[in-house]
């Protein structure tokens, strides 16, 4: 029989050098929400968390206003660790005592906090980090649903906003399966050649003049069962993608060049990923110019279509401050002010994108040492229209308050 959980005051009196001022839990939480034994949080405190990770963790906790679910302490598994882990673990109890803030598990099954000597909780601004890891990745909230339907070999269509992840998602699937993958930027002049292959007049052997083919990415994809990235597909004409018809319903690619006929067999490992910012029926919004009407054969020879977006605010946050060592405070002025404008946009009241580009833009920006008014300005205002430029600042001026021309 596993032993009962232990109560606050038990979890608070392991604390090195804090006093809680806890109420203990009068009774073990409900059956629906189990804990680990006490030899398993034992087990969990011991566990590595970075100080990093561990302040993020803060970060979003600190950001509840009311008691809220284990399960929301740590969502994004940030330091591949559950909450359980994370509520014992000596990072994490560190970074809250530098708050004097405690976070528990009491009985009603949800994680309380307490500040020493009151009950008010501050508003927390963490220090910039300092340091920067420009390859910093964090996995979108559709990235584990896309992963397995790659896995499970139909071909998939991402369809999303400009700068929302689906290019880089895509290669990240593929490094973590170990498959090399050839990435097809498709553009409104690409060709059947661009996806089949080429015939060039090369030297022969015996010193004439011969016809060889020159397969394309599609077609040495197929033959060694690597993966293959349409990028941007609904750019490319409609004529030029007949030529994948078959290698997108299941089949081997059948190839005619100047008298050629070639059968390029199909790996079963072969892959197949596509991204559009649209849905294949050319640009209704007015944001994705020159993007094609495609033929109603190739959209349904899709196997799945998934519809995908932007990070959470938390998990942009993250991004924007691993990348470019950004303080709490900063990325989250970053990530109100595009959650607004990404707002405005939907209700058409501007028509400019806020992307993760730009968002990492204008991190890029403050980093740098500018104000929010010119990191701003560089990345977004100075290309939008009077009209848009004018609403955005009004929202940007208003996010910042008296911090906008302040360094």
């Amino acid at each position: 029989m596993a032993d009962p959980p232990p109560s606050a005051a038990e979890v608070v009196a392991r604390l090195e050098g804090l006093k809680g001022a806890l109420t203990p839990a009068a009774a073990p939480p409900p059956s629906n929400a189990p804990i680990p034994s006490l030899a398993a949080l034992q087990g969990l405190a011991s566990a590595a968390l970075e100080p990093l990770a561990a302040h993020e963790i803060l970060l979003n906790a600190l950001s509840r206003t009311a008691p809220f679910p284990l399960s929301d302490l740590n969502p994004t598994r940030l330091g591949n660790m559950g909450a359980h882990g994370v509520l014992v673990n000596p990072t994490f109890i560190e970074a809250c005592a530098h708050q004097s803030v405690y976070f528990y598990l009491q009985a009603d099954g949800l994680v309380h906090r307490c500040k020493a000597g009151t009950k008010e909780t501050p508003e927390i601004v963490l220090a910039a980090t300092g340091e920067k890891d420009e390859d910093f990745w964090l996995e979108p909230p559709w990235f584990e649903e896309f992963e397995q339907l790659v896995a499970e070999g139909a071909p998939v269509l991402l369809i999303g906003p400009a700068g929302c992840g689906k290019t880089e998602a895509t290669e990240q699937v593929f490094a973590k399966r170990g498959q090399t993958l050839h990435i097809v930027q498709c553009t409104p002049r690409s060709r059947a050649d661009d996806l089949e292959g080429t015939n060039e007049l090369v030297q022969a052997q015996g010193g004439g003049i011969i016809t060889a083919f020159t397969p394309a990415s599609p077609a040495i994809a197929s033959r060694e069962g690597h993966g293959l990235l349409l990028d941007e597909a609904d750019a490319a004409p409609a004529s030029a993608m007949y030529a994948i018809y078959r290698l997108l319903a299941g089949k081997e690619m059948h190839i005619l060049r100047a008298g050629l006929d070639a059968v390029i067999p199909r790996d079963p490992a072969l892959r197949i990923v596509g991204t559009q910012n649209t849905e294949g029926r050319g640009d209704l919004s007015g944001l994705y110019h020159a993007r094609a009407h495609q033929d109603e054969a190739f959209l349904d020879r899709w196997g799945n279509t998934l519809r995908v977006g932007y990070l959470s605010p938390e998990q942009e946050v993250v991004v924007l401050r691993r990348r470019h060592g950004l303080s709490s405070g900063q990325a989250d002025k970053i990530v109100s002010s595009a959650k607004s404008l990404r707002k405005a946009l939907s209700q058409d009241e501007i028509m400019f994108s806020i992307t993760h580009r730009r968002t990492l833009a204008v991190a890029a920006n403050l980093a740098a040492n500018r104000t929010p008014e010119s990191a701003w300005s560089l990345a977004c205002i100075n290309r939008a229209t009077p009209t848009d430029a004018a609403k955005m600042l009004a929202v940007l001026q208003r996010i910042y308050g008296s911090t906008w021309r302040k360094k």
